[in-house]
Protein backbone atom coordinates (compact mmCIF):
# COMPACT_ATOMS: atom_id res chain seq x y z
CA UNK A 1 0.00 0.00 0.00
CA UNK A 2 1.57 3.23 -1.01
CA UNK A 3 2.48 5.66 2.36
CA UNK A 4 0.05 8.38 1.25
CA UNK A 5 -2.64 6.27 1.29
CA UNK A 6 -1.55 4.78 4.43
CA UNK A 7 -3.28 7.54 6.79
CA UNK A 8 -6.70 7.80 5.17
CA UNK A 9 -7.29 3.80 5.46
CA UNK A 10 -5.94 3.91 9.09
CA UNK A 11 -9.94 3.56 10.30
CA UNK A 12 -8.94 6.07 12.61
CA UNK A 13 -9.57 9.29 10.84
CA UNK A 14 -13.80 8.56 10.43
CA UNK A 15 -14.11 7.63 14.10
CA UNK A 16 -12.02 10.45 15.87
CA UNK A 17 -14.10 13.24 17.30
CA UNK A 18 -12.82 15.27 20.17
CA UNK A 19 -15.07 17.51 22.18
CA UNK A 20 -15.52 21.29 20.31
CA UNK A 21 -14.59 20.00 17.06
CA UNK A 22 -16.82 20.10 13.60
CA UNK A 23 -16.71 15.96 14.20
CA UNK A 24 -18.62 14.29 11.76
CA UNK A 25 -18.74 16.86 9.46
CA UNK A 26 -14.88 17.17 9.64
CA UNK A 27 -14.70 13.04 8.69
CA UNK A 28 -17.75 13.14 5.89
CA UNK A 29 -15.60 15.91 4.42
CA UNK A 30 -12.81 13.76 4.18
CA UNK A 31 -14.58 11.09 2.91
CA UNK A 32 -16.07 13.16 -0.08
CA UNK A 33 -12.42 14.22 -0.80
CA UNK A 34 -11.38 10.37 -0.92
CA UNK A 35 -13.91 9.61 -3.17
CA UNK A 36 -13.63 12.52 -5.65
CA UNK A 37 -9.92 11.88 -6.15
CA UNK A 38 -10.41 8.29 -6.27
CA UNK A 39 -8.67 6.88 -3.13
CA UNK A 40 -9.63 3.01 -2.51
CA UNK A 41 -12.68 2.63 -0.07
CA UNK A 42 -10.62 1.64 2.55
CA UNK A 43 -8.45 -1.72 2.65
CA UNK A 44 -11.13 -3.35 0.99
CA UNK A 45 -10.53 -1.13 -2.00
CA UNK A 46 -6.89 -2.30 -2.04
CA UNK A 47 -8.03 -6.15 -1.92
CA UNK A 48 -8.21 -6.95 1.96
CA UNK A 49 -11.23 -9.05 3.40
CA UNK A 50 -11.96 -9.59 6.99
CA UNK A 51 -9.90 -12.83 6.63
CA UNK A 52 -6.65 -10.89 6.30
CA UNK A 53 -6.88 -8.98 9.76
CA UNK A 54 -5.19 -11.27 11.79
CA UNK A 55 -2.30 -11.29 9.01
CA UNK A 56 -2.50 -7.46 9.17
CA UNK A 57 -2.33 -6.95 12.88
CA UNK A 58 0.42 -9.43 13.49
CA UNK A 59 2.63 -7.89 10.80
CA UNK A 60 1.54 -4.27 12.00
CA UNK A 61 2.50 -5.50 15.28
CA UNK A 62 6.15 -6.22 13.79
CA UNK A 63 6.49 -2.65 12.90
CA UNK A 64 7.91 -1.35 16.21
CA UNK A 65 8.46 2.28 15.54
CA UNK A 66 5.16 2.31 14.77
CA UNK A 67 3.73 1.02 17.71
CA UNK A 68 6.08 2.42 20.23
CA UNK A 69 5.64 6.12 18.59
CA UNK A 70 1.71 6.27 18.59
CA UNK A 71 0.07 8.84 20.55
CA UNK A 72 -0.83 6.34 23.21
CA UNK A 73 -0.38 2.79 23.88
CA UNK A 74 -2.06 -0.26 22.36
CA UNK A 75 -2.44 -3.83 22.39
CA UNK A 76 -2.06 -5.96 19.34
CA UNK A 77 -6.28 -7.17 19.42
CA UNK A 78 -6.72 -2.88 19.40
CA UNK A 79 -4.55 -2.97 16.58
CA UNK A 80 -6.76 -5.57 15.15
CA UNK A 81 -9.74 -3.25 15.76
CA UNK A 82 -7.95 -0.47 13.99
CA UNK A 83 -7.61 -2.33 11.05
CA UNK A 84 -11.30 -3.79 10.70
CA UNK A 85 -12.65 -0.31 11.25
CA UNK A 86 -10.31 0.24 7.78
CA UNK A 87 -12.30 -2.51 6.18
CA UNK A 88 -14.48 0.50 3.82
CA UNK A 89 -15.54 3.93 5.21
CA UNK A 90 -18.55 4.32 2.77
Amino acid sequence: MPHGMSYAVSGLVRDYYTEGWPGKNLADGLINIMRAIGVPNGLSGVGYTADDLDALADKGWKQRRVVENAARQITKEEMGKIFAGALSYW
